[in-house]
């Protein structure tokens, strides 16, 4: 294994903790989607890191991209991959805004009344929020620095590509060179959101814990009965929070399951839009839109019969009719100026 790979592979595992964290608010998600298999069910993974890779349980962060970033290097357009370039550099704007509102959030609550008499926790989890938030901004912009200038197609292929080819087997039975996706590349695309979410939990945790401290300490932050009312604080931060949590969850969870099911009845049928697209159960090289219009070719070829070809010949034939009787009338035209240009000269 070379020296670059084997670094890389003990960062993955030192910052595996680290990237969970950051995924603990999709832990709904988990929970609506059946639990489903986080490995993908291709033979990508086997592949590329061997028939042991389920021994190294932090690929699942990144495997399921990676087989996507590497399908959209050597099948994609090029239209097709600028368009992925854009959306990239649409989200490290939006890491950067949310990533400064956040940690001037945070440095505000370090700020709340009776703060000092708070644990030690909360004032970490804040301090934590805050820095990770303006890391976030920071690699953001180091993103829109690097990133930024690959407006080449090919350019951006090698880019996204750790430089090894290797061999693909294809459904014909032959095999086409493949350009390898870049964990270096995927993981500096993901970095920025990745510190932001770890950030958002830090901060939801360390205002839990200074509302525990409040109902627990009885900390005069309102008028009122102290005890109900910090209660009452509380109860609405878990209720809020529990509930949107699980509203995404459950969206992003039932999503999942349609996916599912959109592959597997797609894996049972050779024909899946309208009954006649072709969609192929080997996972299809075929690009999806050159199929939808051959599909489309096929319809219009298919709902034209005689009749119809008739009524367009005869169309035809009027218009020429038509741009006959234009070209004699323009032709007499001219005869008419030339025969009194003639008879001016004279």
């Amino acid at each position: 294994m070379p020296v670059t790979d084997g670094l890389l592979e003990i960062f993955a595992i030192l910052g595996a903790p680290a990237r969970l964290v950051a995924r603990l608010p999709l832990l709904s998600r988990t929970l609506f989607n059946g639990f489903s298999n986080p490995w993908p069910k291709t033979s990508y993974a086997r592949t590329r890191y061997g028939p042991l890779y389920k021994l190294r349980p932090w690929l699942i962060f990144d495997v399921r991209e990676l087989e996507g970033l590497e399908e959209l290097i050597n099948t994609a357009t090029d239209k097709q991959l600028l368009a992925f370039r854009k959306s990239q550099l649409d989200s490290f704007n939006i890491v950067c805004i949310i990533g400064a509102l956040l940690a001037q959030v945070a440095i505000s609550t370090l700020q709340l009344p009776l703060m000092e008499k708070t644990h030690y926790v909360c004032h970490g989890m804040l301090t934590i929020s805050t820095v990770l938030g303006l890391m976030a901004v920071y690699f953001s912009c180091l993103q829109q620095r690097t990133y930024g200038f690959l407006d080449d197609p090919d350019t951006l292929r090698l880019w996204l590509s750790d430089g090894t080819i290797h061999q693909r087997q294809t459904v014909t039975g032959s095999s086409d060179s493949r350009m390898q996706s870049s964990v270096i590349a995927h993981q500096f695309l993901q970095a920025p959101f990745e510190v932001l979410g770890i950030a958002i939990v830090c901060f939801l945790g360390g205002l839990g814990v200074y509302l525990g401290c409040a109902m627990t300490g009885n900390f005069e932050l309102h008028g009122g009965d102290t005890l109900e009312g910090n209660r009452g604080i509380m109860i609405v931060f878990l209720v809020s929070v529990l509930f949107s949590l699980s509203l995404f969850g459950q969206l992003l969870g039932g999503k999942d399951n349609e996916i599912r099911r959109a592959r597997r009845e797609a894996a049972r049928s050779d024909f899946y839009v309208a009954g006649h697209l072709d969609v192929q159960r080997s996972g299809s090289p075929r690009k999806f839109h050159q199929a939808l219009e051959e599909h489309r070719m096929h319809t219009l070829a298919g709902s034209t019969d005689a009749s119809e070809l008739a009524k367009a010949l005869e169309k035809s034939a009027a218009a020429h009719r038509s741009c006959a009787e234009v070209d004699a009338k323009v032709a007499e035209l001219l005869r008419h100026f030339s025969g009194n240009a003639r008879e001016h000269v004279m």
